[in-house]
């Protein structure tokens, strides 16, 4: 027996776009989004959790923790300035 893939017809793809449309409606007005301020500690709302729940090696992995949260702040950043949404109102 072969494996390979049956095509779809024409008609069913119709039939789940109009689907899709009716699902989801046709409407795509969206509010323009708040400008995103860039924090100065980005781990600060997990550290206010509390202590990471690791008993080994605590202080390494809470430094690795920490590279995470600023690498993913500065990557949250740049997505932001390049599509215009970063709040440049501190910069003097």
């Amino acid at each position: 027996m072969s494996g390979g893939r049956r095509r779809r017809k024409a008609s069913q793809r119709r039939n789940n776009t109009a689907a899709a449309v009716e699902f989801w409606g046709r409407d795509h007005t969206y509010e323009e989004p708040e400008p995103v301020v860039v924090s100065e500690l980005p781990s600060a709302m997990v550290r206010s959790l509390g202590r990471l729940p690791i008993h080994a090696n605590h202080e390494a992995a809470e430094a690795t923790f920490e590279v995470i949260y600023t690498r993913a702040a500065m990557l949250a950043t740049a997505l932001a300035d390049s599509v215009g949404l970063l709040d440049h109102s501190d910069d003097e």
